[in-house]
């Protein structure tokens, strides 16, 4: 039993003694230390009516009993006690009281209302909203239809379920809020003063239902009835500025999902005259600075537009400093500020605004003993950007624990619940590709899948779940290489296409991630659909997207790159120039991103220099591939690439001009790139080969030894465990074929006998412990015969070591 059931059973014991006539037990001074110590238990504002009921007996026997004068504090605590009980369960109220109470029919209306206000005000008093509910279902029970406070009392009761819905995320309460709502509508006549309010309140729930099931009927039926709220609403209306923030928000909403730029201009026209209407006074006057300031900031994630987020930035900071300090929806501020500053750095880069923006979202954090989930959301996606700047593992870290935190405390059926479980996916992904822990990955993915499922088709963010989803499974093929992977993200991606409509604001970038993974798919199949496809997503993408628009640089870049890479396949002349021109236009476009458009420039140049053989594209290649090293920092996983691609068009000048200086900064490039530890396996193994045969032809067999041996060594790295066999053949096949067998044949040129056994045999056991599935379960095995599954363990351990044999 726990100790609030003890309290109980003991005070119920002391005013059962009292209805038998011995008031001792409520007198004596441990039955107010027992009551004190359960309301500390259960908490006066959410305490439940068993506890209320207790209480309130205890409080009217030690009135009846007490002399005059301190008998009124019992009365009075007796009173506040029966208060929520009088309605639910009149029976259990002492009859002086319960008349008292019951003083008009109006009361539970009345009470209900003012419990309701109580929970607005107060977050946490979840037992006062769960009672301010009931007490209005009671009122509008026991209100005739042809009562002129029916409509009223509907209404109460409607936004009161909305409020829990948006508490708990319970689907129920939403679709009652609904119902309860439409019917405060229909039994308020045109011209009631109460009309517009109660449209309103209809609008906001439609809303909400489209944000948790995604039906467009239901965002275009609340414009349609916040628009009818506000017209019902003259200047001077006190609730004018409340409907026409309804408006806005509404009207932005819809434009997150097509992207018509005429509904978040009037969005904003709808939000700043809220504000204007608003005296400086009105404590929800913050609120509609908040509604102003995301359309602001909206309209600049489509235009570009910078003036639009100074304005939002400036509103939110309005809307915190005028915001009186208890307000129950300053967290949201503060939160809609954090997320306006990291917008900002995002655009420019001033650390200033990043670290400012967590400092406030902190704060948000620290507000309360459980922060709640979105805030804890805003900071988990705010340190990632700070780790992506600069490097800190610890706030990646602190993001992945925020974001958990985040998930765990969302209610199974909340409707931000998915895109948590798709965020946090994201973090470990992130992680994943900086650590490299297989278990983060596969963390991603499931936290990823589970987003996806938990989301309806037709959802508005079912696009974005998926997309994370494609990315996190292409992440793992980038490391284990299995194509079951891989073609799972060209699935997701696909379907997060065709879950987006045509003009959506996100179609472009939807498309340009389908054309990537399309080509991976290319690049590991051969098969020239996908890249045919790639190329064709690459120019419809391009065809959206404004020319001013940053996301045009790496849609011009991947343009280029696939372009080139189906010239490498056809030779195609007007393929090459037509990847120069996309590549140039990327370089031009934002200078401070263009490392990739370097390189894709580069390749481009060095295939047109293959087709036509001008020396001046091999030179203008050599620039450009410099240049690309040049913006990459030391330990990019991509600096790699760029570095072995140099040292084969640094081979080609030499082969061509002579210039041994050429050759010597060809074979430090790709030692560079072969040491690379942030670069797949396979492009160092590449470069690893490349390094060994031109060191190889220029100072002989001896000299190429450490190179061959660098390859040798990343192989178990290339085929690590987690993939299928099919997919280690295919990348022994494709990278690795004759890797053990050159390198021993490199040692026997070099006369070094002990390293040719060596690097025979380091290549041999990974090829037979990978290949052969040596983590095959043995259990069966040492079950029907120990002995053989002895010698088959032991020599499994001796294959999956790739060192050099023991002497």
């Amino acid at each position: 039993m726990s100790r609030k059931d003890e309290l109980i059973t003991a005070l119920s014991a002391r005013t059962g003694a009292c209805a038998a006539g011995d008031p001792g037990p409520v007198l004596h001074p441990d039955a107010l230390a027992e009551a004190g110590e359960l309301t500390d238990i259960t908490g006066e504002d959410r305490m439940p009516l068993e506890v209320a009921h207790v209480l309130g007996w205890l409080h009217w026997n030690r009135f009846q009993y007490l002399p005059s004068g301190p008998d009124l504090i019992d009365l009075r605590a007796a009173i506040l006690l029966f208060t929520p009980l009088v309605e639910v369960a009149p029976d259990r109220v002492p009859e002086p009281i319960r008349r008292h109470l019951s003083d008009g029919p109006d009361r539970p209306a009345q009470i209900g209302l003012a419990l309701l206000n109580q929970a607005v005000r107060d977050p946490h008093r979840t037992a006062a909203l769960d009672d301010a509910i009931a007490l209005l279902n009671a009122a509008v029970d026991t209100t005739p239809p042809e009562d002129p406070e029916r409509g009223e009392r509907l209404s109460h009761l409607g936004v009161a379920l909305w409020t829990r819905f948006e508490r708990t995320g319970r689907a129920d309460d939403l679709v009652e809020a609904i119902s309860t709502s439409r019917a405060a509508v229909a039994a308020t006549p045109p011209g009631d003063p109460g009309r517009a309010r109660r449209l309103s309140n209809l609008a906001g729930t439609l809303s909400g239902r489209f944000e948790r099931f995604g039906d467009i009927a239901d965002l275009d039926e609340a414009v349609t009835i916040v628009r009818a709220a506000v017209d019902a609403s003259p200047p001077g209306d006190p609730d004018r500025g409340g409907h026409l923030n309804n408006l806005g928000n509404a009207l932005r909403t819809r434009f997150e999902r097509f992207a018509d730029l005429a509904d978040i201009d009037a969005a904003i026209t709808a939000a700043q005259e809220a504000v204007d209407v608003t005296p400086p006074e009105d404590r929800y006057r913050p609120a509609y600075l908040t509604g102003l300031g995301r359309s602001l900031r909206t309209r600049f994630e489509r235009t570009g537009e910078t003036a639009d987020l100074a304005a939002a930035i400036e509103t939110y900071r309005e809307a915190v400093e005028t915001a009186d300090a208890h307000d129950p929806g300053r967290p949201e501020m503060l939160g809609a500020l954090g997320v306006g500053l990291s917008t900002r750095f995002e655009r420019f880069g001033a650390i200033a605004d990043l670290d400012e923006a967590i400092t406030v979202i902190r704060q948000v954090v620290t507000m309360s003993t459980s922060a709640p989930p979105g805030v804890l959301s805003d900071l988990g996606i705010t340190l990632r950007l700070r780790f992506e700047h600069a490097g800190d593992p610890g706030d990646l870290d602190e993001a992945i624990t925020a974001l958990r935190a985040a998930v765990d405390a969302s209610a199974t059926d909340h409707p931000s619940r998915a895109t948590r479980l798709s965020n946090l996916g994201a973090l470990l992904r992130l992680r994943f590709e900086h650590t490299g822990d297989p278990a983060d990955s596969d963390d991603a993915i499931t936290n990823n899948r589970a987003a996806v499922a938990a989301t309806p088709i037709g959802h508005p963010d079912l696009a974005g779940l998926l997309t994370n989803l494609g990315v996190a499974l292409q992440a793992r093929f980038s490391a284990a290489a299995a194509i079951a992977d891989l073609d799972g993200a060209v699935t997701a991606h696909r379907a997060a296409v065709e879950a987006t409509p045509a003009g959506a604001a996100a179609r472009p970038a939807l498309l340009f991630n389908l054309a990537g993974v399309l080509e991976d798919r290319y690049h590991r199949t051969g098969r020239s659909a996908d890249l045919d496809e790639a190329i064709a997503v690459h120019r419809a993408a391009l065809e959206v997207t404004p020319d001013d628009h940053p996301s045009r640089l790496p849609m011009l870049h991947g343009l280029a790159t696939a372009l080139t890479r189906r010239c490498q396949a056809t030779r195609r002349l007007a393929d090459v120039d037509a990847a120069l021109i996309a590549a140039r236009r990327a370089v031009a476009a934002h200078p401070a991103g263009r490392s990739g458009a370097l390189s894709t420039l580069a390749i481009a140049l060095s295939m047109r220099f293959r087709i036509l053989g001008l020396p001046d594209d091999l030179d203008a290649a050599i620039t450009a591939a410099r240049e690309a090293i040049d913006v990459l920092p030391l330990g990019h996983p991509d600096r790699a690439i760029v570095m072995s691609n140099l040292g084969v068009e640094l081979r080609t000048r030499f082969e061509r001009t002579g210039d041994q200086d050429a050759l010597a900064e060809g074979i430090a490039a790709w030692s560079e790139a072969a040491a690379s530890p942030s670069a797949a396996a396979s492009v160092r193994i590449g470069a690893a080969e490349a390094w060994a045969r031109t060191v190889g032809v220029r100072d002989g067999p001896a000299a190429a030894l450490a190179a061959q041996t660098a390859a040798i060594d990343l192989l178990p790295l290339l085929i690590g465990r987690g993939i299928s066999p099919n997919d280690q053949r295919y990348l022994l096949a494709r990278h690795a074929s004759t890797l053990a067998r050159d390198a021993a044949a490199c040692a026997v040129d070099a006369a070094d006998t002990p390293a040719t056994v060596e690097l025979l045999e380091r290549g041999r056991s990974v090829y037979w412990s990978r290949l052969l599935d040596t983590r095959t379960d043995l259990t069966a095995l040492q079950e029907a015969a120990p002995g053989l599954a002895g010698r088959l363990t032991r020599c499994r351990t001796e294959l999956e070591n790739p060192g050099p044999p023991s002497s």
